[in-house]
């Protein structure tokens, strides 16, 4: 995991600048691999020194998720959508986003592509993000997402003996 979070890190960072950095999505396949790579990922992140947010999303609304990260609640998608913004363009931490294939979202896939978008484009407006986003979720979901996001992502599978 360390490996891997350290490469994503001076991929988006030091090689490209905060120029289409790429999104970390960490595979597993159970609910208890969900909890072990929530740990391990904030783990590493502590070891690294990189300040971090957490949001499991299962079971929310994007406005609750969204809250999950910043303390404050939305009325709205919208009012949501500008906050996620502002974290990804103008914080340096990383945004960990749990098993948003179980949030109460219409087309999840549709909102990830949004969320790697912020980043992916913040060229656009002369912005070089120094935060990073990191999925966790299932291989299923990774599957039925790929056209959406596949091209925007580093990706890690989670295996375990047993």
């Amino acid at each position: 995991m360390k490996r891997f979070l350290n490469h994503l890190f001076e991929w988006n960072h030091e090689l490209k600048k905060g120029h289409n950095p790429n999104t970390g999505f960490v595979v597993g396949f159970t609910e208890k691999h969900m909890n072990t790579l929530q740990y391990r990922v904030c783990n590493v992140l502590e070891e690294l020194g990189r300040p971090y947010r957490v949001a499991n999303a299962a079971d929310k609304g994007f406005p609750g998720m969204v809250e999950d990260l910043t303390g404050t609640k939305y009325h709205t998608a919208n009012t949501a959508y500008d906050a996620l913004r502002d974290l990804l363009c103008n914080t340096s931490e990383v945004i960990v986003i749990r098993e948003f294939s179980a949030s109460k979202v219409k087309r999840p896939a549709g909102y990830l592509h949004d969320f790697v978008k912020i980043l992916d484009d913040a060229h656009l407006f002369d912005i070089r993000p120094k935060s990073d986003l990191i999925l966790i979720d299932y291989g299923a979901f990774l599957q039925r997402a790929w056209k959406d996001i596949g091209r925007y992502l580093a990706v890690h599978t989670f295996l375990e003996n047993g």
